[in-house]
């Protein structure tokens, strides 16, 4: 949920063994219990609504059993006293820490489902965080901006494509050209099969087998990249496209299935094209 905490990667159960029992843990005014391995108060410090690069990891109090790991969060407002947003308030890059957490409020406040291994109530869990990046929401979309570039070409690369770019950052190729087709336009109503899927060659979405969908070209409540596409295509034509996040799902994604700053690629094929 995203007004809680943003989180890119998420891997659940698995073990290790350590221990804490040593550990003497300071409080702050409203209870949240902390203990800092290193300490870098020189370091660069995070705002709300920055986003925190962390190495994580989530354990259960008891057995040390690892729960869940997070590689990113956006830091919010405190949900709750002493919820790990307030922890996040007091780390700097290069910091070390471990926040001692209530299980019941974490998962339910955060919209996480609890472990099974959770069973008693008020237990508690620890949150051992390393800070690696503490980058402004603008700094991050740079650097996302940048890593999907890079992720792109070698995409395009390594698939042998011969695109064109457009000057949203689509790159596209029309793999079945139609010279004599209709110029598809803004309002035209278009009749296509489609599949979208990412770069790592996962399917979002497909068509089914002898059945199109109807769409209504510039069409507001679609991603946007897909009417540009369109606006490149005349009727009976074929495309694969390239699209930046920002083209498609954006930097929030769409469910679980489409994380967020997912680079999405497109083919389709127009089988009628209707004048606006």
């Amino acid at each position: 949920m995203k007004e809680v905490y943003s989180v890119l990667m998420l891997i659940v159960i698995l073990g290790v063994t350590s221990c804490n029992s040593d550990i003497r843990y300071k409080k702050t005014k409203s209870g949240l219990q902390y203990h800092f391995f290193d300490e870098n108060k020189s370091g660069k410090e995070g705002k709300i609504k920055d986003i925190y690069s962390l190495n994580t990891t989530l354990k259960n109090d008891q057995n040390d059993q690892i729960l869940q790991e997070f590689v990113m969060f956006e830091r919010y407002q405190s949900v709750y006293p002493g919820d790990i947003h307030e922890g996040l308030s007091l780390l700097h890059e290069g910091d070390s820490v471990v926040f001692r957490l209530n299980a019941d409020s974490f998962f339910t406040h955060h919209g996480i489902q609890k472990p099974k291994s959770i069973t008693k109530p008020n237990e508690m869990i620890l949150f051992h965080v390393g800070v690696l990046k503490i980058l402004s929401p603008f700094e991050h979309l740079l650097e996302m901006n940048e890593k999907e570039v890079i992720d792109m070409e070698q995409f395009i690369q390594r698939k042998g494509w011969k695109v064109k770019t457009d000057s949203t950052g689509i790159q596209y190729e029309i793999t079945k050209p139609n010279p004599t087709g209709h110029d598809i336009q803004i309002g035209d109503t278009v009749l296509v099969t489609y599949l979208y899927y990412t770069l790592l060659e996962n399917i979002l979405a497909k068509s089914k087998e002898n059945d199109t969908w109807r769409f209504v070209v510039g069409d507001e409540s679609r991603i946007p990249g897909l009417s540009r596409i369109l606006t490149f295509m005349r009727k009976g034509e074929e495309i694969r496209a390239v699209l930046p996040f920002g083209e498609a799902f954006g930097a929030e994604g769409m469910g679980v299935q489409i994380l967020p700053y997912t680079t999405i690629i497109i083919e389709l094929e127009t089988h009628d094209v209707k004048p606006k």
